[in-house]
């Protein structure tokens, strides 16, 4: 077992992390949430939703390590329990393709950091309806509106921003913004998909929905832009606000993730 994980329900009983393709790994942390908490519900419904739709032997090559053990109402120590078990997670295999299950966008900054630590030029395509690029929020330094902000203050991870429809002056705020078409495909790069960046007539269960948003196809579409994918997080959903047509929309996401990770 890891550190600092609980293994009460995966998505595949596949015990061979270090052959695995791609690491799953929840993370059910929603304190920093400012309007309707409930991601912290997420990483089990999506992984429910995901054990309800057709994956043959696909899981065959997926090791969920479980979820992250967060402390609730505390960043720091949710981000410290976070990096240990990615560092653990790297040990034993750092060529898999990490897929994280938040939980609130402030997860992101916590896998971007530890792995900008091991790509010396990764790229970060940043999927949202909100800039979260706010210096701080409701007087938080770390949450999920400064999260981007945060990312670029790293200083070595490249930002491309999809999808952004509020909250767009703030983004004029950071260092290293480039549009997609500037980030190279062949670089290790990692893509955050926070939900709401969808259209909410196809995701209604998040927390903040901004009308016309993207399709599902389109989030894949930018995906297979790149040819080293290291990782890829899905944030923002709430089941607490919807748990049918949502937690089944993520799940279809993350399958064609999971299916593009065999090419």
């Amino acid at each position: 077992m890891l550190l600092n994980t609980s293994r009460n329900f995966l998505v595949s009983e596949n015990e061979n992390m270090e052959e695995a393709k791609v690491i799953v790994l929840g993370v059910p942390f929603d304190s920093t949430e400012t309007t309707l908490p409930g991601q912290r519900l997420a990483p089990i419904e999506i992984r429910k939703a995901l054990l309800s739709i057709e994956l043959n032997e696909l899981l065959d090559e997926v090791y969920d390590a479980g979820d992250v053990v967060v402390v609730h109402g505390s960043v720091r120590k949710t981000m410290e329990r976070l990096g240990d078990v990615l560092d653990d997670i790297w040990k034993r295999n750092s060529r898999a393709m990490l897929l994280v299950l938040g939980g609130e966008h402030t997860i992101t900054y916590g896998v971007v950091r530890f792995l900008a630590t091991k790509f010396n030029e990764l790229q970060l395509v940043f999927m949202d309806a909100h800039g979260d690029a706010y210096d701080d929020y409701m007087g938080l330094k770390l949450c999920h509106a400064t999260v981007l902000r945060r990312i670029d203050e790293l200083g070595n991870v490249k930002i491309a921003t999809v999808g952004i429809r509020e909250e767009l002056e703030e983004l004029s705020n950071l260092n290293n913004l480039v549009s997609i078409d500037d980030l190279d495909r062949r670089k290790p790069t990692y893509v955050s998909i926070d939900v709401d960046v969808l259209d909410p007539s196809i995701m209604p269960g998040v927390s903040d929905p901004v009308p016309i948003g993207l399709r599902a196809e389109d989030i894949i579409n930018y995906i297979k832009r790149f040819d080293l994918l290291v990782g890829v997080d899905v944030v923002e959903l709430n089941p607490m606000l919807e748990n049918n047509i949502s937690p089944r929309t993520a799940a279809w996401i993350v399958r064609e993730i999971m299916t593009g990770s065999r090419t």
